[in-house]
């Protein structure tokens, strides 16, 4: 019988890897992952996309319909642990793994294997594990059901983000994560919750964004931040990204434009930053991501791309300041 990858060395926990989550769709998991991986690329990361849900919408966020397999190739590597391949999206260091139907089936496969192998749970880490290396940053777009699929991804991953609105079907989705989450840390000790963002909510309705930010640190029992920025409901810059395939900071060329200078100015800094730390901190080959990214937008710019950009800058600060707590205590 040939040993399987998993068997010969199974992974949990990979560091800048993070699954966004919720038991319930609608809540903006795709659109943030989508958003935040590509602002981040932009700020000069080496970002991979793994859609992990059976819907694929992150290839329609990215205007790459043409280019999906509907989730064959992670059909064909995840039972076996073997390395992913990434493909382009057309955008400078941003790659994807689509998503699609044919999930389903790996969640089948993955069920019947779950009885005749303890190490099941970790046949999606070791698939990313070949690969890690390659990425500065890897993002989950997790699906809404399929608990088995939830599970792979939360003993590869060593961060979560859960999106939630205001309604009580997205809390309930967020509360039945937070259980999966606990019973995930038998496999993956170090995972963490790095926070919960609030989405879908009007940009004028500021009550109830701090009435929700209460009732999600209640439900979580104070467990972890709830981030700073909202996520607004905006149904025609949502639609357009949807029927252009571009994202909130695309669709206006003064902004792409804007973009591009800052973040040319800003990679020399932090190539020149970087050489610093390296010559008085050997070992770490990731540069500091307070240099890395540092994502302020343009005052033309919509208020969805904005609300895009303000949480990219807020993710990467508590991805750092994550990552020094786990520093201190090694």
């Amino acid at each position: 019988m040939t040993t399987t990858a998993f068997e010969r060395r199974p992974a949990a926990g990979l560091a800048r890897v993070v699954a966004v989550i919720n038991g319930k769709g609608g809540v903006y998991k795709s659109s943030i992952c989508s958003s935040v991986g590509g602002l981040a690329a932009e700020a000069g990361w080496r970002v991979g996309l793994i859609d992990f849900d059976i819907q694929g919408n992150l290839a329609e966020d990215l205007g790459l319909n043409d280019i999906t397999d509907e989730g064959e190739h992670q059909l064909d590597v995840i039972p076996g642990g073997k390395p992913f391949e990434f493909k382009p999206t057309g955008r400078e260091r941003l790659e994807i793994i689509p998503g699609g139907p044919i999930l389903e089936d790996l969640a089948a496969v993955m069920q019947g294997r779950q009885s005749r192998d303890p190490e099941w749970m970790h046949a999606l880490a070791n698939s990313i594990a070949a690969v890690e290396e390659d990425y500065d940053l890897i993002l989950i777009d997790c699906p809404p059901g399929f608990p088995i699929l939830q599970t792979l991804a939360l003993v590869a991953a060593r961060y979560v983000i859960i999106p939630t609105r205001s309604d009580a079907g997205s809390r309930k989705g967020m509360r039945m994560v937070a259980r999966r989450f606990t019973n995930a840390r038998a496999y993956n000790p170090d995972l963490e919750l790095l926070g919960v963002v609030r989405t879908g909510i009007t940009s004028s309705a500021k009550g109830i964004r701090e009435e929700v930010r209460k009732e999600i640190a209640e439900d979580l029992g104070g467990a972890a931040p709830v981030f700073e920025t909202c996520i607004r409901y905006a149904e025609r810059p949502a639609k357009a990204v949807r029927d252009t395939g571009k994202l909130p900071h695309e669709l206006e060329p003064e902004a792409e434009a804007w973009f591009k200078d800052r973040f040319a100015r800003m990679k020399e800094r932090r190539a020149r930053e970087a050489v610093e730390k390296a010559a008085s901190k050997p070992g770490s080959h990731r540069a500091d991501p307070r240099l890395e990214a540092e994502i302020v937008f343009a005052p033309s710019t919509s208020g969805l791309a904005q609300d895009y950009a303000e949480l990219t800058q807020e993710f990467v600060d508590l991805l750092h300041a994550a990552e020094e707590r786990a520093e201190e205590t090694a």
